[in-house]
This record gives C-alpha cells, structure tokens and sequence, in this order.
C-alpha cells in the first residue's frame, strides 16, 4: 500500500500564487539547489583514487573527442597515456569540481518529508505554524522521490570510478546530521531543470493547517481546493495540552 509525502508551505504575500497554483492548475515548483537554506547543500569532496588504466579510460572518454589526435579509439588511448599526469594539476582539479557545480545548479528539485507534525518543520516552513502541509501519496510522479541521506562529512565522489550521474546522485541526496528530523525525499529532474511541473491531480490527497493558520486564510485554502476531484481531506494541528507535540484533529 502506498504511503504518504509531505509538503511544508508558507503563506503570505510573497509565496501566495505560487502556493495557490499547486492547488488550481496542479503546479509544483523545482527550485536550484543554490537557493536552498542550507549552504553545505550539495557539497562535496573529491576522489582521485584510481588506476592508471582507469584514469585513461576515463580521459578518453570524457576529453577524447576534444584532443588534437582526433576522436577514433586509438588516438583517444594514445592522448589519454600521454595526459594521465593532469590529474596532479591543481587546475585540473579545479575544473573538476567546477564542472560538477555547473551540472548540479541545472537540475530541478522538490523536497519532500515523511512527516508532516514536526515542531521545527512547522517553525521554519510554515512560517511559524502559520502555514500548511500539503499531504500527496507516494505514487506516480510522487514515487520518483528518493530518500535523501545524512552525514558528518561531504560525500566523497570519484568521477574517474563511479561516473557522473551516480556522483550528481550522492551530492543531491547527502545533507549534513543536523537536518536528520527533516526526513527528507527529494525528486529530482536532471533533463528539464528548475522550474513549474505538473503532476497528476489526484496525487494531491490532503491538507493540514497549522496551528496559527489564521480564519482568513484557512478559508482561501478551502476555497482553492473547492472543484478539486478527487476531494482532499482537511486537518489541522493543536498543542498537545501537556507535552511539547502536535496532534492532529479532522479540520
């Protein structure tokens, strides 16, 4: 049986069409990993350790067609044999991390959570439990999410090895120990980017309203979810009366 994905959401002038749109034209927005909270973000750290013959394979491959030697299999292994010391090169170095910065700023993400009554979650992205939380099941366009894991150091990453897409993979999906109460999923898209996306409407199951959610905009939320079909299913959070938890009530 499939499970649930959530989406902490603000509410306020700044945020409000955007928001709105998820529920009137089934519109989600992929951000740019530069523009997430958390600077170590998609940090990472860089490997070398290899074989020459894997380092060659590699230069041949990735920088073969580039070389003056032409671009036929038996001048890509002569140019790579006679390149294999640019991997000491601080330059070259460089330019292997830059290329990976450059890669990973074009991708699209959408964070999600396996939670949706987080006291820090509420506090941070539902502008102080003035917010929402929109409920999606984990189906469909929903199910391409992919767990995101937690650590004390940077991924290390080992182009030469793993290749490209596996490293751009661990970079997107490390983050550091601190946000482990996030719980976090991520979908990403590597072939169209950043963005507006459309999904599938009846993936969109319900709505929790924060705690503080003022009466004015509980009712534009309400009103916005109106013709959805299928129907979303309305709660919201209250203070548990003697600990320090949130406890959900049909809304």
């Amino acid at each position: 049986m499939a499970g649930f994905l959530y989406k902490y959401r603000t509410i306020d002038d700044a945020h409000l069409e955007r928001v709105s749109r998820i529920f009137t034209h089934n519109e989600l927005w992929f951000s740019r990993s530069r523009d997430f909270n958390d600077p170590f973000d998609c940090k990472f750290q860089l490997s070398y350790d290899s074989t020459d013959k894997q380092k060659k394979d590699y230069l041949g491959k990735t920088f073969g067609g580039k070389n003056p030697g032409g671009s036929n299999r038996s001048s890509r292994r002569f140019w790579a044999r006679q390149n294999i010391g640019v991997f000491d090169e601080p330059d070259f170095k460089r330019g292997m991390e830059e290329g990976l910065d450059e890669i990973i700023a074009g991708i699209g993400i959408y964070s999600l959570s396996k939670v949706c009554d987080d006291l820090l979650m509420w506090a941070h992205y539902a502008s102080a439990h003035t917010g929402l939380c929109i409920e999606f099941r984990d189906l469909g366009f929903i199910s391409r999410a992919l767990e995101v894991t937690y650590s004390n150091q940077y991924p290390t990453l080992n182009r030469i090895i793993e290749g490209d897409l596996a490293c751009q993979e661990k970079m997107l999906l490390t983050k550091s120990s601190h946000w482990k109460y996030e719980e976090e999923w991520r979908i990403i898209d590597y072939e169209d980017g950043p963005g507006v996306k459309s999904f599938p409407g009846q993936l969109l199951t319900g709505v929790i309203f924060g705690c503080r959610m003022s009466k004015d905009h509980e009712h534009l939320v309400r009103e916005w979810c109106k013709d959805r079909d299928p129907r979303v299913t309305f709660q919201r959070m209250q203070q548990a009366p003697t600990s320090y938890e949130l406890e959900i009530v049909d809304g």
